[in-house]
């Protein structure tokens, strides 16, 4: 178990939860408790602010207990923190990119993901954005484009996403490009009594 003195120092240093997990980190398997693992993962909410953890420190990924390697922080994964952010919207839209890759090549994703996401300029995609313009490449990974001129799918498409549907795009491509890492950490939930 480690003394008081080191306890103190990472509580002042990391934030509670961060001094609760190298405490449990010291004590055998074994004797680890369900309690001891809420102390290490329940709601920040219930600490005061001085004892929460401190937003950007690495020490935040400290999990002796081993509950990231259970539920990583994967669109489809109904345990994850972006599954919850999104109501599930995550998982839909990371096969609907998956699918499209696999249908229209990688150039659709950059297309999606510059002219939708990030509203950057680029002359191909914004023609392609505006249904103007021919865009069919081997050097882009084009396996076809499903795109003629005067077709109008990709302007109808993108008028018809709500701000839900972009908000978890934007989340699906942060966690594509690694930006994101949280994980959604238990909290003790009270047995419900059986409903009759």
């Amino acid at each position: 178990m480690i003394d008081s003195e080191t306890y103190q120092r990472l509580l002042n240093a990391h934030g509670r939860r961060v001094a609760n997990r190298a405490a449990v980190d010291s004590i055998p398997r074994g004797q680890r408790t369900l309690s001891m693992f809420y102390a290490c993962h329940g709601s920040e909410e219930m600490l005061s602010t001085d004892e929460r953890m401190r937003p950007g420190n690495p020490a935040n990924e400290f999990d002796p207990t081993g509950w990231t390697l259970l539920y990583a922080n994967h669109p489809s994964d109904e345990h994850s923190q972006i599954y919850q952010d999104t109501n599930g919207a995550s998982a839909y839209w990371f096969d609907q990119l998956r699918n499209a890759r696999k249908s229209w090549g990688g150039w659709v994703i950059r297309f999606i993901y510059r002219s939708l996401v990030r509203d950057e300029s680029h002359e191909v995609y914004d023609a392609i954005a505006d249904d103007q313009g021919d865009f069919v490449s081997r050097e882009d990974h084009a396996i076809f484009c499903a795109w003629s001129k005067g077709w109008r799918g990709w302007a109808a498409w993108a008028a018809s996403l709500s701000e839900d549907d972009l908000s978890a795009l934007r989340k699906v491509f942060a966690w594509l490009r690694g930006e994101e890492f949280t994980h959604r950490w238990p909290e003790p939930e009270v047995p419900k009594e059986n409903e009759q």
